[in-house]
């Protein structure tokens, strides 16, 4: 995104003698540069989450779901030792 618009978006002077002539004398830059800018500028109903983040996230399920299943994996362990240390003749 070129650096000229981000300050035309801020309402900053791009140009001095062009400024309120800009978007009507390039609308297709404008256009161009607006649509690369727009998901960054909409932050409250559309909140970015970085590829990163949604990683994490998974990576965050999928340990959680891990440690789930091993804790269950050993109370069944400990419930099949209790279960055989009772029996007679042992």
């Amino acid at each position: 995104m070129s650096p000229s618009y981000i300050e035309y978006l801020m309402g900053h002077n791009v140009d001095p003698l062009a400024y309120p002539k800009f978007a009507e004398l390039e609308p297709r830059y404008v256009e161009k540069n607006h649509s690369i800018a727009e998901r960054y500028l909409n932050v409250l109903s559309n909140p970015l989450e970085s590829e990163q983040v949604q990683q994490q996230d998974e990576r965050i399920k999928t340990l959680e779901k891990e440690l789930h299943d091993l804790r269950q994996m050993i109370q069944a362990g400990i419930t099949q030792l209790g279960a055989k240390t009772k029996e007679p003749g042992s």
